[in-house]
């Protein structure tokens, strides 16, 4: 209804609560309605001692809204990759991994699809969550971020990543 009224409509999951960079045989690709998880990166004994009893996370609950609503009904979708401790933040900073390939792997996810499990949908308990790049946004931190609990990405990774996204898909990501 808000859309009918010219209003923009938007919604900011924080990256766990829609997660594109899942295995999808893992559990991490199911529907929960929890946001009282453990991140679900940070599993060995000294990352569990790094996040001491951080348990904010959740596991595609944002999912359902758009399953429900569909995609169409949001002008744009933005994860929030600063979420405390999420994925990407250990795959940069404690896996080591490349930050441009890191945010690619959830763009390719996002605008490729992925499927969501255990959804308490009448139609089917699977949904395949597909965002177009007109409709992604890649939400991070400004120099708050402490590049350890909250993602530190400089403007030449994002832009990389977005050129990147441009380059394969015709149309880049929103931000």
């Amino acid at each position: 209804e808000a859309k009918s009224q010219g209003l923009i409509v938007s919604m900011a999951p924080a990256e766990s609560y829609l997660d594109a960079s899942v295995d999808p045989d893992s559990i991490d690709a199911t529907f929960s309605l929890r946001l009282d998880l453990p991140p679900r990166a940070w599993t060995s004994p000294e990352d569990r001692d790094m996040i001491k009893g951080f348990s904010h996370a959740g596991r595609q609950c944002y999912a359902y809204v758009i399953a429900k609503a569909g995609v169409e009904s949001f002008d744009f979708i933005s994860i929030q990759l600063y979420e405390g401790y999420a994925p990407y933040v250990y795959e940069v900073t404690r896996a080591g991994k490349n930050p441009v390939d890191t945010i690619m792997e959830r763009v390719d996810g996002f605008l490729g699809g992925y499927v969501v499990k255990g959804m308490p949908l009448t139609s089917s308990p699977e949904y395949e969550v597909k965002i177009p790049p007109s409709k992604l946004v890649i939400g991070i931190a400004n120099r708050w971020a402490d590049g350890i609990k909250f993602c530190k990405i400089d403007p030449k990774t994002l832009k990389d990543a977005y050129d990147r996204t441009k380059n394969k898909y015709g149309e880049g990501f929103l931000g």
